[in-house]
């Protein structure tokens, strides 16, 4: 029995693995052929949720701030000509 049939397979449940909501389904099949397979997993969800996720987090929210930037920008600029 393999643990993981294919590479696109496991990519994918690596990346659900991130979200930790199904920690424990995707690590016991691995974990129940090596215990030492644990220590993979605890350094994976480690890096992916303290390190990752935070990266991705702070991209998102400097495109929201430059994107809030350009619209108090345009409204600004609105708000002036329609003054004059």
């Amino acid at each position: 029995e393999e643990v993981v049939p294919d590479l696109a397979e496991a990519s994918w449940q690596l990346m659900v693995l991130l979200t930790t909501c199904n920690f424990p389904s995707i690590m016991m099949p691995a974990y129940s052929r090596s215990r030492f397979v644990v220590l993979f997993f605890i350094a994976y969800v480690s890096l992916g949720v303290f390190f990752l996720m935070n990266c991705i987090l702070a991209v998102i929210v400097d495109a929201w701030n430059k994107h809030k930037a350009r619209r108090l920008e345009s409204a600004s600029g609105c708000r002036k000509r329609s003054l004059d």
